[in-house]
């Protein structure tokens, strides 16, 4: 994505595409055994001994899923399609992504945002912009708590039976509900309660299929009014319970960033860090990263803390939640606004894992302390006198030509 000081701004997925013909890309979208290795792999895999998936090259820039608007695109890591509402990208190939298919919670966030941030005007200034990025707003909890809320009302003191036999009574869950604050900050109550929810909200079973490719942002958006999402609930409620985590425990409580010293050694002290996960539908995102490649973390090398079980499969916990709470090592790392003014740029920017390497180094930790106490950003400098008058040190990088 960019913009310009004009207002105009530009899309596209440049990603390498194998060409294939109409039929093969549409046999891509809709058969049954190509769509279901899609959804269970991530990836589109064919057959390599048919002919109709021959590639013919690769997808040429020209015909790459692409934008130009003069109002806002973007993109939250889902499908290209709803770069901007007022104006779908569709008819790609199909290895770019998938398209009329419900978006994720995080991209419904990011669209709310657009729309409800812009002022009278319909523009961001600075400020709107940091505070979009970095208020911690998540979707989930404005879609359905208030529902959630009223069913937990209803049904009062009456406990909810789970299937390993338990009877959970949700009066002081519905409480903490009632209470949140709408982010997931430093001061959230309830942020492991929203957390371990989040995990356990399955849409496809406790929304109403009323998802409107013609509303995507929007849709789908009814909790079911059975109760069944309760049991998501109940099954939350177990399982801090059940390892010991209290249901208003804060967000600051909880989530935390450690580093690594030399050598992959702890450093001991755990920063506390706000931000939701992308399940919750939050747009400034972090999570724990236990890939087999580390060259994904945020944190390198990280520290691996024991995630606890699940009370009812014995599985370990998706959220991560460990005897310590959230660890992070992934998200958010490089944050930066920016607005275009008749005196140049200004910006705000922060590097929120750090910049140095060197655990010696005062740049080691700085700008992940100032975020932890201070989740905003700070001033970019770009012209010279602010420069000067910040100038922490000078090296001279030219090569004599003796």
């Amino acid at each position: 994505m960019a913009s310009d000081k004009e207002g105009n701004v530009f899309f596209v997925d440049d990603s390498t595409v194998l060409k294939l013909g109409d039929t093969a890309n549409m046999a891509i979208r809709l058969q049954p055994e190509l769509v279901a290795l899609r959804e269970s792999t991530g990836f589109d895999l064919v057959p390599g001994n048919v002919k109709l998936f021959e590639p013919q090259g690769v997808v040429p820039f020209e015909q790459a899923p692409q934008l130009s608007r003069t109002d806002y695109v973007q993109n939250s890591n889902d499908s290209y399609w709803v770069t901007n509402l007022e104006q779908p990208l569709v008819g790609f190939a199909a290895q770019y992504g998938d398209v009329h298919q419900p978006l994720s919670l995080r991209t419904r966030m990011g669209l709310k945002l657009i729309k409800e941030g812009g002022g009278e005007d319909s523009k961001f200034d600075l400020a709107e912009l940091e505070n979009a990025l970095v208020g911690n707003r998540i979707y989930l909890g404005e879609l359905v708590f208030d529902d959630l809320v009223a069913q937990c009302k209803a049904r009062g003191a009456t406990p909810v039976t789970l299937t390993n036999g338990a009877s959970i009574d949700l009066t002081a869950a519905c409480a903490v509900l009632e209470d949140w604050n709408g982010a997931m900050n430093l001061d959230t109550q309830g942020a492991a309660l929203i957390r371990e929810l989040a995990h356990l909200f399955n849409g496809d079973e406790y929304l109403y299929d009323n998802f409107d490719v013609t509303n995507p942002a929007n849709t789908p958006n009814t909790l079911l009014a059975d109760g069944s999402a309760l049991t998501a609930l109940a099954h939350a409620v177990l399982n801090l319970q059940s390892n010991g985590v209290a249901l208003n425990s804060t967000l600051g409580e909880l989530q935390f960033v450690e580093k690594t010293l030399a050598g992959g050694i702890a450093s001991g002290e755990q920063l506390p860090w706000s931000g939701p996960m992308s399940v919750e539908g939050g747009f400034n995102v972090y999570r724990f990263d236990r890939s087999s490649s580390r060259s994904f973390s945020t944190v390198i090398p990280y520290i691996d803390h024991q995630t606890l079980d699940d009370a009812i499969t014995g599985k370990p916990l998706a959220s991560n939640l460990t005897a310590s709470g959230y660890p992070v090592n992934y998200g958010s790392s490089w944050m930066f606004v920016m607005n275009f003014t008749d005196d140049g740029p200004v910006a705000k920017g922060l590097l929120t894992m750090s910049q140095s390497s060197d655990s010696s180094s005062e740049h080691f930790d700085d700008q992940s302390r100032f975020y932890s106490n201070t989740p905003v950003l700070r001033p970019i400098l770009f012209k010279d006198a602010d420069i000067n008058l910040n100038l922490i040190n000078e090296m001279d990088l030219s090569i004599s030509k003796e």
